[in-house]
């Protein structure tokens, strides 16, 4: 059972690279960036929208950015939530115990099915 178990941990990992590096590249491709009403403002100086970018990675190719996003995600560095103005690691905090609630409700509530 252990060497079941570790080895769908071990399959999770090639998938989830897939699935952000997937989700990461077709963001990448939508107009815009999230600097694009920053700089819909009339009164703001074009250097300091330069300087932002580069402070945020955007100058760079979309593959960097990625590797700097994984990077930090691997250091549990989530970023910063520009809505809620805290750390995103602490939204998740905030919100993991309802989730988690939720989902063993879920799962004692689930009726057993016979397995084949």
């Amino acid at each position: 059972m252990t060497l079941f178990i570790l080895r769908r941990l071990l399959a999770l990992l090639p998938m989830l690279f897939a699935v952000t590096l997937l989700v990461f590249a077709l963001m990448s491709l939508a107009p815009g960036d999230f600097l694009t009403p920053v700089k819909a403002q009339r009164d703001i100086n074009p250097a300091l929208i330069a300087e932002l970018q580069k402070s945020f990675g955007l100058d760079r190719p979309w593959y960097e950015q990625y590797a700097l996003w994984l990077g930090n995600v691997l250091h549990l560095d989530f970023g910063y939530s520009w809505t809620y103005k805290v750390p995103v690691a602490q939204l998740i905090a905030q919100r993991a115990p309802a989730t988690l609630l939720l989902l063993s409700l879920i799962h004692i509530s689930e009726p057993t099915r016979p397995r084949l």
